[in-house]
């Protein structure tokens, strides 16, 4: 299945998530972003992706285990920081575990369950939290 992400995708998929997961934007120094009147953190976060930039999505689950090949720090809490590309978000939209979840989304009967199982597709290649 060819996957192609629209910002509003992106926005939908993270702001289910801001219970379990923590995001940042990576940026150079100095780098700002416009924040537009009815912007969210999440429309600055898929705004970025979609432009080639990195986020950060913190799994404030891990318990200081790494689960996958994505740069990545470990936290003072254990929790561990992926950095993440819009390519990262496709390439895990591909996985077989995935797909289910993104037919969800593509026939908008997604929930927070779709977007946390997508979430470690993109970041894990599978789903291993339950």
């Amino acid at each position: 299945m060819n996957v192609e992400l629209s910002h509003d995708d992106l926005v939908n998929i993270l702001s289910y998530l801001n219970s379990d997961c923590h995001f940042a934007i990576e940026k150079a120094d100095g780098e700002e972003y416009e924040k537009a009147e009815d912007d969210c953190f999440e429309d600055i976060l898929a705004r970025h992706l979609l432009n080639g930039g990195n986020i950060v999505i913190i799994d404030n689950n891990a318990e200081g285990e790494v689960y996958c090949n994505l740069p990545h720090k470990i936290g003072e809490d254990d929790e561990v920081e992926y950095t993440v590309s819009y390519q990262d978000f496709l390439n895990g939209f591909q996985c077989d575990e995935a797909l289910p979840y993104v037919e969800d989304m593509i026939n908008e009967t997604d929930d927070y369950w779709t977007s946390y199982n997508l979430i470690q597709c993109v970041l894990f290649g599978e789903i291993i939290y339950g």
